[in-house]
């Protein structure tokens, strides 16, 4: 799924429906969640219209947001993993995946809304797969003694049981546990996609959902993980560099 921010008012609706329609030429039948202000509702249905497979409206956001997810989620049928297990034959909690098509377009935010709304009635943990400056500890201001994702992968032989000691629990919300991403320079190392598919299969154990908030990379790992989760999401925003690092995204994961 594609969630993109439609241009705010001050355009006519041609022109505040150009980038999604660019976008949606790149899309190659993913479906595209359109964000809107709720004065912007017209543009938003026009979109739905255009092909969008649904719009959120911003003042709505958390209370809406879980019904479109699942609206768009039984209404696409994610293809296979080719060369690697499918999500549907994976057992434990579905993985969500949350990318951006460039920084700074609001991943890691998008992300937190979905594991907030969810924990409300599911046990969550949340996943930042950066092996280098991960970006949830700058939310929640963890102790410095709290182990990382770089405390699991700075040797050879890693033990994925071990990645449950790493899971921090979350005040506010209750329930929502976090493993942050690497802090320490000298823990910090590329992540293999067998690393990364095995942490996510644990950890998907341990919860109902795992949010996990991606780099802007369409490097191996990532690509695996994306092919493994249940639901992916790419957060775009409507300047036209982050419409075309989209649609070149779209097109390598395709």
């Amino acid at each position: 799924m594609v969630l993109m921010n439609l241009p705010d008012a001050g355009n006519s609706q041609g022109n505040r429906l150009a980038p999604f329609l660019e976008l949606q030429t790149g899309a190659q039948g993913l479906p595209i969640v359109v964000l809107a202000g709720s004065a912007d509702k017209s543009v938003a249905e026009a979109a739905v219209s255009a092909g969008a497979a649904d719009y959120l409206i911003r003042e709505a956001y958390d209370v809406d947001l879980l019904k479109v997810l699942h609206s768009v989620a039984v209404k696409t049928e994610l293809p296979a993993a080719t060369g690697r297990p499918a999500a549907a034959t994976r057992k434990g909690g579905r993985i969500l995946a949350f990318m951006g098509s460039k920084g700074g377009v609001g991943t890691t935010t998008v992300a937190l809304n979905v594991a907030a709304t969810l924990v409300k009635d599911h046990t969550v943990i949340v996943v930042d797969l950066h092996s280098e400056l991960g970006t949830l500890v700058h939310y929640f201001l963890p102790h410095r003694s709290t182990r990382d994702i770089g405390d699991l992968f700075h040797t050879e032989e890693f033990a994925p049981r071990d990645a449950e000691t790493c899971l921090w629990s979350c005040r506010n919300p209750a329930g929502l546990h976090v493993l942050f991403g690497s802090r320490n320079p000298e823990n910090s190392k590329p992540i293999s996609p067998e690393n990364a598919l095995t942490l996510s299969a644990l950890v998907s154990e341990l919860a109902d959902y795992v949010v996990v908030d991606l780099p802007v990379s369409l490097a191996e790992t990532n690509r695996a993980v994306i092919e493994g989760s249940d639901f992916w999401t790419l957060v775009v925003e409507r300047d036209s560099i982050s419409v075309q690092a989209a649609k070149l995204i779209l097109h390598g994961v395709d």
